[in-house]
């Protein structure tokens, strides 16, 4: 594994870590769906972010 890959793996276990914690402190009913969603939410603006170059969809996934 490149060191690359190395670090964007490392990057979204703390990301899900976090997200986590956060609803587990909440005391969200099933925390691990919510984080699957957050993830998924988080992972697709980055996405958009990075391929079409427009931060503003980060933004746009931050509001609702």
């Amino acid at each position: 594994m490149t060191w690359e890959r190395q670090a964007a793996e490392t990057f979204k276990a703390a990301c899900r870590t976090l997200l986590e914690q956060q609803c587990q402190e909440l005391g969200i009913a099933d925390p691990g769906r919510l984080v699957r969603q957050l993830h998924l939410l988080l992972e697709g603006a980055l996405v958009i972010t990075c391929f079409e170059r427009d931060p503003r969809a980060a933004t746009a996934a931050a509001s609702g």
